[in-house]
């Protein structure tokens, strides 16, 4: 990932005690964000792409993706191959395959990019619907970044 991916400024949510943090992305270098909360009296740290979930809501269903998967899916240029394989890793292949065929259907018709026959191929739309979440996840710049 570029380090236009994060910007300085945008909302990190840490997950503590299973609850949402608030912080605040102080720097972006190499595979590091390094935070620092909104509230309160805890001190900055660094959180690694590797371990950095990013969410998407859609109007039937959401999609969670790690930070290298956006990365990945979503870059100048064409994407196709690069979904495809990320399509194939068992994380994102259990995310996206976990959407309802006839949800996934509704909501990218909602899209009006595609005609019945194209929506007709359920492989093509959840390469569709991963290349969407994917950008849309970087654009927004909300990222979950969940602790094991």
């Amino acid at each position: 990932m570029k380090n236009t991916d994060f910007k300085k400024g945008a909302n990190v949510y840490t997950i503590v005690k299973g609850q949402p943090l608030e912080n605040v992305i102080l720097n972006y270098s190499g595979n590091n964000l390094v935070v620092a909360p909104t509230k309160g009296r805890h001190r900055s740290k660094n959180i690694t792409l590797a371990e950095t979930y990013l969410f998407a809501s859609f109007n039937y269903f959401e999609v969670l993706l790690s930070a290298k998967v956006c990365g990945l899916c979503s870059h100048w240029g064409d994407c196709d191959e690069d979904v495809a394989r990320c399509l194939e890793l068992p994380e994102v292949n259990a995310e996206i395959y976990k959407i309802d065929s006839e949800e996934l259907i509704k909501e990218l018709s909602d899209y009006g990019a595609w005609d019945v026959a194209q929506l007709s191929i359920d492989q093509d739309n959840r390469r569709r619907i991963l290349w969407i979440a994917a950008s849309n996840i970087l654009e927004d710049n909300t990222v979950f970044h969940y602790k094991n």
